[in-house]
């Protein structure tokens, strides 16, 4: 039970609180306690029920014989485990830590909290209570942390630097899962920024977002009054940084710092700080509040930046891999000789989780085990989300799970468990994906779970549907959340999902409740897992009635999936707004994705090799290019710009794919072989549509080229085309099966497969909708092949005419081999 202790003129935040609880739930006078007054009886006989115990502080409070009681006999409890925890909540704006009637003891054990909203309050107290049942949370808030001795170094130089102003944001970037926040952590402890005990807020932002959420995000950690959040849409930027300004003012009345785990939304992938975000750095006082993560390095070209100062964070050293091993081994009571030592330590390549990862494979299988098996702890951060994964292959409920999480940017772990029906057993899997860093809290009191990044693309990627009993809650819970939403504002996590879900099912949303990245979130979304393009551009052309108050990231972002969108259409509007676009990189891809959708392939080859002249990186254009290298049947070029996309993003299907293609069209050999082989039973790992089709294309393939099992081939890109027939690719690779297995000596044979290649040539004709040049070309290329096996070199040269805007190269190839008959 948990004991909400309060002056009764602190009735109405305490009653919302209490409601929401529930009578079952919770001690509250009006529920627990005999009509009349709280005689000392009463309160000894529900402290006596009590897990949690609960005291609001406020003027009132400190002031009120009652309150002070029974937190005294909270104590006393506590000391005896009569009571699991204690929960200080501030809750009146003159109260502070400072105040001489809160009880030294409950100053120095506790983060004594300000909550000025009542609905933050019921989250956090709810948390608290989760983890009581639960035992959710590590007992221990202890954070193993080894070397930067160098970079503590600085950040204890830069902060000691009197007469200098004070940074209000300290920023770290460096490679995912490197230890930033670990880092920024430790020098504000170092610093005596925060206490070793205290539990710092923690949000995130991603590069889909802005300055909305970022105020959205503040708000919901509770620290503030309430503010106007309605019409952010078509609020003026300097209106926002105002509402802002006054957040963070509230919060540094309680010298809190908040962590933020930025994905590019503050600093951006040019290394540039964004404009909003250096515009509040700018208007603050002198006030420490910011520990930013960050995803990219900052480059210094802004004029603020003795309140900014950012650190760079490199993997661990040789030396500081083999002290974090050694503290690790220690901890966990496993002893390893010196031989055994320095095998591990030379598999590591300077990633903290990689040495974890050691450690749990010593705990559970042993040092043998491990030297057997080096190769996944070699492989761990490359092929992170695959080792992690595997175990959980054959386990429906746990994937399920997983997938589940990955439609949220971030949870309430009480709606999630709302959500699911199992509680006990799904509280044992966040634990379990916690210990396996595949979830992590955030939030105030870790009442939010978020899914890692590369393990949420890669669900996300397969595009699996949550499962039916998952869907008809949320179905539910959105119907519920629309009929509130205007009166009773949910909290940040549920209000950013609920109204992207419903604007994903066209319901109705009043736009002074949205903001820029709804839309661009269910754009994306709908774009890359709906396929529904026109909705995208609705969407679009909706929010760009706002574009004067669009920040200029999110405003960019959201006329590419238009650009996206229109080309996908085939529609004449797209060079309109591809004009609008301000990056000349990113209009040239633009141009080059739309004429590989038109079939204008030579034109699209020069725009992606623009691109990568002048951004070598840029991994889109290297994947649209080796589409069109494939669609040419051009796989020379195609190989090693496939190879190395595939081996930057070795969970992608559509990588894999592209590799495997080109693989099974080169040399015939075993080193080829094993390496197809290993391929394929990557894409028979991902359970989705996607997956599934490419694998059995993919082995069709394979049984072909490599098995010359011409009947097993067909077997299997028949079940394609059935499964899937709208598949331009499993029709293209049946013709192209057929056609590599025609027998110029029975005659009879060949007759019959050439029939089959007419067939399929007329099956693709009726069935794949394309482009018409694009599909006039695939069609003028199978009939030359046809006319090739017929031997008929007039007719191949009068379909060789009819291709349009061909590659020249490509042209060439084929113009010798019709002469060659």
């Amino acid at each position: 039970m948990i004991f909400l202790s309060h002056s009764s003129k602190d009735k109405e935040y305490v009653k919302y609180i209490a409601d929401k609880l529930g009578k079952d739930r919770c001690i509250y006078d009006n529920y627990s306690f005999k009509s009349g007054e709280k005689i000392v009886d009463e309160m000894i006989k529900n402290l006596d029920k009590t897990d949690l115990f609960v005291i609001f502080i406020s003027e009132f409070s400190l002031k009120s014989s009652n309150v002070l009681f029974e937190l005294n006999q909270a104590k006393n409890r506590l000391k005896e485990n009569q009571i699991k925890q204690i929960f200080p909540i501030v809750i009146d704006s003159k109260i502070t830590y400072k105040d001489k009637r809160i009880p030294k003891w409950l100053k120095d054990n506790y983060n004594l909290t300000p909550i000025r909203q009542m609905k933050v309050a019921h989250r956090r107290i709810v948390a608290k209570a989760i983890d009581i049942n639960y035992n959710l949370f590590p007992q221990s808030n202890k954070k193993i942390f080894i070397g930067r001795n160098s970079l503590i170094q600085k950040f204890e130089e830069r902060n000691l630097q009197y007469g200098e102003p004070i940074p209000n944001a300290y920023i770290a970037s460096g490679i995912n899962k490197i230890g930033r926040s670990s880092f920024l952590r430790n020098c504000f402890e170092k610093s005596h920024l925060i206490n070793s005990t205290d539990q710092c807020p923690v949000i995130e932002i991603d590069s889909h977002q802005s300055l909305e959420d970022f105020i959205i995000k503040l708000f919901d950690l509770g620290f503030s009054s309430d503010i106007e959040k309605t019409n952010l849409l078509k609020k003026s930027s300097d209106e926002k940084i105002e509402i802002a300004l006054k957040i963070i003012k509230e919060i540094n009345e309680y010298r809190e710092k908040i962590f933020i785990k930025d994905k590019g939304a503050i600093v951006l992938p040019n290394g540039a700080i964004c404009d909003w975000f250096l515009n509040i750095v700018s208007r603050m006082n002198e006030e420490t509040t910011f520990a930013i993560s960050s995803k990219f390095r900052v480059n210094y070209r802004f004029d603020i930046k003795d309140k900014l100062v950012h650190f760079s964070v490199p993997e661990l050293s040789i030396s500081e891999r083999k002290s974090l091993l050694n503290y690790c081994l220690r901890e966990n009571n496993l002893i390893l000789n010196k031989e055994d030592f320095e095998f591990i330590s030379g598999l590591l390549s300077g990633y903290p989780e990689q040495v974890m990862y050691a450690i749990s494979i010593l705990k559970e299988y042993g040092i043998t085990y491990l030297k057997k098996n080096s190769s996944s702890l070699i492989k761990y951060n490359s092929e992170k989300v695959t080792i992690i994964l595997k175990e959980y292959e054959n386990n429906k409920k746990m994937m399920a799970f997983l997938i589940l999480l990955s439609k949220f940017d971030y949870i309430n772990i009480d709606f999630l468990l709302k959500i699911t029906e199992e509680e006990e057993e799904n509280i044992q899997f966040i634990k379990k994906l916690y210990d396996e860093s595949i979830v992590e809290y955030i939030g105030v009191a870790r009442e939010y779970i978020r899914l890692n990044d590369a393990i949420r693309d890669y669900v996300t990627r397969t595009n699996i549907d949550i499962p039916e009993s998952y869907q008809k809650k949320l179905k539910q819970h959105i119907k519920e959340f629309l009929s509130t939403y205007k009166n009773d504002r949910k909290d940040g996590a549920d209000f950013l999902f609920s109204l992207k879900q419903a604007l994903l099912e066209g319901e109705e949303i009043d736009d002074k409740y949205l903001i820029p990245s709804h839309f661009l979130k269910t754009m994306v979304e709908l774009y890359n897992n709906k396929k529904n393009y026109k909705e995208v551009v609705t969407l679009a052309r909706r929010v760009l009635t706002c574009s004067e108050y669009l920040d200029e990231k999110i405003l960019q972002e959201i006329r590419y999936y238009l650009c996206l969108s229109l080309a996908r259409l085939r529609s004449e509007d797209f060079y309109k707004e591809k004009d609008k676009i301000r990056s000349s990189v990113e209009k040239k891809f633009l141009e080059g994705f739309y004429n590989r959708l038109i079939g204008n392939l030579s034109i699209a080859i020069k725009k992606f090799e623009s691109v990568l002249k002048e951004r070598p990186n840029f991994s889109r254009a290297k994947r649209e290019l080796v589409q069109v290298y494939l669609n040419m049947e051009d796989f020379e070029n195609a190989f090693e710009l496939a190879k190395e996309n595939y081996e930057n993003s070795l969970n992608n299907p559509y990588h894999i794919q592209a590799y495997l293609k080109c693989l099974i069209k080169k040399e015939k050999n075993s080193f080829n072989k094993s390496i197809i082989k290993e391929l394929l039973n990557d894409l028979e790992k991902i359970s989705s549509n996607v997956g599934n089709e490419m694998y059995l294309r993919g082995k069709a393939l394979y049984s072909s080229y490599y098995l010359n099992n011409i009947d097993e081939a067909e077997e299997l890109i028949n079940e394609a085309i059935k499964k899937y027939p709208n598949s331009v690719h499993a029709y293209l690779e049946k013709f192209d099966i057929i056609n590599k297995n025609l027998n110029f000596k029975d005659l009879e044979e060949r007759d019959k497969n050439i029939k089959k290649l007419e067939m399929i040539y007329s099956e693709f004709d009726e069935k794949c909708l394309l482009e018409k040049n694009y599909k006039q070309n695939i069609l003028a290329i199978m009939n030359i092949r046809i006319q090739l096996r017929n031997k008929n070199k007039e007719k191949a040269k009068i379909f060789f005419r009819k291709l349009i805007k061909y590659p020249e190269i490509s042209l060439n190839k084929l113009e010798a081999q019709i002469d060659a008959l």
